[in-house]
């Protein structure tokens, strides 16, 4: 979830994670509505580390 999405308030990624049984949440701090593909490595990598080997981010990951 990014900290200052202009369409989906940060709060609600935070909830969805909590909601999930192994909710994992990524905070990036920027100003967009989307993150993965969008210039950041460390998202980059965090997801493509889940997505490729199932491994899930550190809890509190927090990418600038």
């Amino acid at each position: 979830s990014t900290t200052n999405d202009p369409a989906t308030p940060y709060q609600w990624g935070v909830q969805v994670a909590e909601e999930l049984q192994n909710g994992h949440l990524i905070t990036w701090d920027s100003h967009s509505h989307t993150a993965y593909m969008r210039g950041s490595e460390c998202i980059a990598s965090a997801v493509d580390a889940y997505l490729l080997k199932g491994t899930l981010p550190e809890e509190g990951t927090v990418c600038s």
